[in-house]
């Protein structure tokens, strides 16, 4: 064949295809480079009815037609000019056929749908490497299946002339730190082949993933990808008879398998090809979802069937499979979970154990508790101290206990935080400074930052009962001050110490309502929590005209925001004001401030 007559006869057998389909009108395809860049259009159509009114879109085409006799391929490149792919992204896209000839019977029939985002990609690479032609890869056209070649068309016609970022952001970027105004990944299908499961389109078929707009602003195109998974979560609930264990359960389906998820520990799957269903299980999770998940599989094992969604669903146990030796291993073990939760509770830890991190050593921990506090056994222990604080660990968690001397050899394990006794405190200079109060005072910075049975509420109560001398506030700040420190060391932030602290102040500023240092503890624990009012703020301002000390007008500039007056003041005190000052939790706001 001559140039002219490849040309032609990849045109006709376009043509030809698409003819076939019922939406599309290819006649305005033309033989003949009649205009630069493309060859014609295909009109996609609403219906059957080919009439001006039913017109969907009107979709640009080029048509290329090479002589090759290797015809067994799924996918092929070809070289496409930049100043072609430059055309198509200012018209808004094109879709590039390439027929392969062996003869006039033998031929095949290569697609792309050349969208903006793809033409950005291809046109960046050639600016990038002052390319003048680029290859592009085309796939096989399914024209056995006419309503495929239908998809081709209706789904490029909503990619058509899409709307583009700013800037060029990856999938991670955008995942991790989004795009203003544009918060939920979207993508969609708008074919006829795929129209009972679209889902399979996207895990078959390159697609345009966008960024839906939270307002009135048009979804944005950011990447094109063949989806390995997809998946959806659903808020209906799981149900064994008339119980709810669960609210909500989630989907994942690739093109073979189904999944259904929920609890911590199920999931069941669907073999799409054998047509086979199971359910499979692995008890794991924190300590609370073990629980859970244990409870619902006793039962399970029980009825064997739960609803979800209100779709009853029933797995017979298969005899053997099954025994009574699993339920009783599976019972021993939901007695022990509760009796770990209990222990806990007991301690008063808020922290969820995860208890995919506990070890046998840690278990060995646990029973050792569980005995000594519930079937108040004493044990052997030759402490001489009445009273001893002890720190325990289990996995993520670590929790104080209190140690009490019985006896010369025996020793009880109790929760310090239910004690109610007194004792003294003196100073451990020659000055002889002491005073009275709870026990708790002896937690330090260290044990505020670690614990997590820490009862914040017996803490404040046991100040409310303390006869406030000179002595016992001196140290008392300090004490607070220690527990603004641990607060600021955490990574996940304990919110009952602020909590506990602003009553502390809010109460000693009842007793001595013009302490300033009372307001600056109280604001900077606000601080903490949120931006000052504009009430706060004109007391920080009170505070800096009348006070005459130096370290309280640092702090008090340092609050308020303005670091160039916090410094000034700053330099001015003392090499030991100024070494007191930066050990204070006060000193974070010099690069934490708003």
């Amino acid at each position: 064949m001559d140039r002219s007559d490849i040309e032609s006869f990849a045109v006709d057998k376009i043509r030809e295809c698409l003819r076939r389909c019922d939406l599309l009108d290819a006649n305005n395809i033309n033989i003949g480079d009649k205009e630069p860049s493309w060859d014609g259009f295909v009109y996609l159509y609403k219906n059957k009815n080919h009439s001006k009114c039913n017109i969907e879109k009107r979709l640009p085409v080029q048509v290329k037609g090479t002589e090759q006799e290797d015809l067994s391929k799924k996918q092929i490149n070809f070289n496409v000019e930049k100043s072609d792919l430059q055309n198509y992204y200012n018209d808004g896209g094109a879709i590039f056929f390439v027929v392969y000839i062996k003869d006039y019977d033998n031929y095949k029939i290569y697609y792309e749908t050349l969208t903006k985002i793809k033409l950005h990609g291809y046109l960046r690479i050639c600016e990038k490497n002052n390319y003048a032609s680029i290859s592009i890869t085309l796939t096989e056209l399914p024209r056995q299946n006419l309503d495929e070649v239908t998809d081709v068309f209706t789904n490029f016609s909503k990619d058509y002339n899409q709307n583009l970022p700013k800037k060029d952001y990856t999938l991670e970027e955008i995942l991790n730190n989004g795009i203003k105004e544009y918060k939920r990944f979207k993508v969609s299908y708008h074919g006829v082949a795929y129209k009972k499961n679209p889902m399979n389109y996207f895990m078959t078929h390159p697609t345009t993933i966008y960024i839906e707009s939270d307002g009135d602003g048009p979804d944005i195109a950011v990447a094109v990808g063949q989806l390995a998974s997809i998946g959806q979560k659903q808020n209906l609930p799981v149900y064994i008879r008339d119980i709810k264990y669960y609210e909500k359960f989630q989907t994942e389906e690739t093109v073979s398998e189904g999944k259904m998820f929920f609890g911590n520990s199920f999931v069941i799957t669907f073999d799409k090809i054998k047509r086979k269903i199971n359910f499979h299980w692995q008890i794991k999770g924190n300590l609370t979802q073990r629980i859970t998940d244990t409870t619902f599989l006793l039962s399970f094992f029980h009825s064997s069937e739960f609803s979800i969604g209100g779709q009853k669903m029933t797995f017979p146990i298969q005899e053997g499979k099954i025994t009574k030796k699993d339920i009783d291993y599976y019972e021993q073990n939901l007695r022990f979970l509760k009796a770990v939760k209990d222990l806990l509770d007991f301690f008063g830890v808020k922290k969820e154990l995860d208890y995919d991190s506990v070890t046998n050593k840690d278990e060995e921990t646990l029973l050792f508790l569980i005995d000594q506090v519930f079937n108040k056994k004493k044990y052997k222990n030759n402490q001489k101290e009445a009273i001893v604080l002890q720190a325990v660990k289990v996995a993520n968690i670590s929790f104080l206990i209190e140690i009490i001397r019985v006896s010369e050899d025996e020793c009880e394990i109790r929760n310090f935080f239910k004690e109610n006794f007194n004792i003294i405190y003196t100073s451990k200079d020659d000055s002889l400074i002491s005073f009275t109060a709870s026990p708790l005072l002896m937690l330090q910075e260290e044990q505020f930052f670690e614990f997590s049975n820490i009862d914040y509420d017996v803490l404040y109560n046991s100040l409310l009962n303390t006869k406030l001398t000179p002595e016992f506030l001196e140290y008392f700040i300090l004490y607070t001050l220690s527990m603004l420190k641990a607060y600021d060391r955490q990574i996940e932030k304990d919110s009952e110490i602020l909590n506990c602290l602003l009553k502390v102040y809010d109460y000693l500023l009842t007793k001595d309502s013009e302490n300033e240092l009372y307001k600056l503890n109280r604001l900077q624990i606000i601080k903490r929590q949120r931006n000052l009012s504009e009430t706060e703020k004109k007391d920080l301002f009170k505070i800096i005209e009348t006070t005459e000390m130096k370290p309280n007008k640092t702090a008090a500039f340092l609050l308020y925001g303005d670091l160039l007056q916090a410094k000034y003041y700053y330099e001015q005190l003392t090499q030991d004001e100024q070494t007191m000052f930066d050990s204070y939790p006060i000193n974070i706001f010099w690069k934490n401030n708003d």
